[in-house]
């Protein structure tokens, strides 16, 4: 279904998400603060946000693995404020705060797995200045997500409960 999609152009029928978190618990940050390996970045089940439904159930399931491996996307951009979305041809190089692995668990929804954190990364999340998680996603005509795009780190948004330093995932 995505084949040939080069995200974040989107294929006919198919939104590009950006969706970010409203933070559901005090900012817990400090120099003993260790960065997540393993962040939730899109609950199991329909999220409601003011760009519409976001919803991971048995559809994610089945289609996410092969969309993600289909468009090259085994990896996944943990960026700032989106800009791996925003840029635009000779941004590069683009700063980012890591990289991680798309993982879905039923019953649970899908991960930022193995996040490998950057020098600029390690730096600038724990200072607090982007507390909450934001997944760019590609969703069907149903508003079921198929695909990630890309997780940020961001400030305000969506999705009540995704916190950088939230809950352990």
């Amino acid at each position: 279904m995505l084949a040939g999609l080069a995200p974040p152009v989107q294929a006919p029928g198919m939104r590009l998400t950006q969706l970010a978190a409203l933070a559901g618990t005090p900012l817990a940050l400090g120099a003993d603060k260790a960065l997540p390996t393993r962040l939730l970045v899109v609950p199991w089940g329909t999220s409601q946000t003011r760009l519409g439904p976001v919803t991971v159930n048995a559809t994610t399931l089945a289609q996410f693995a092969a969309n993600q491996q289909a468009a090259k996307y085994d990896r996944v951009a943990f960026d700032f404020q989106h800009a791996t979305v925003k840029a635009k041809p000779g941004d590069e190089p683009i700063r980012v705060a890591g990289y991680g692995t798309p993982e879905i668990v039923e019953g649970e929804g899908i991960y930022l797995s193995a996040i490998e954190y950057t020098d600029e990364g390690r730096s600038v999340l724990p200072q607090g200045h982007y507390p909450d998680i934001s997944p760019t996603v590609v969703r069907n005509p149903a508003g079921e997500v198929i695909f990630l795009h890309s997780v940020g780190a961001v400030r305000q948004g969506e999705i009540d409960g995704l916190t950088l330093f939230g809950a352990p995932a």
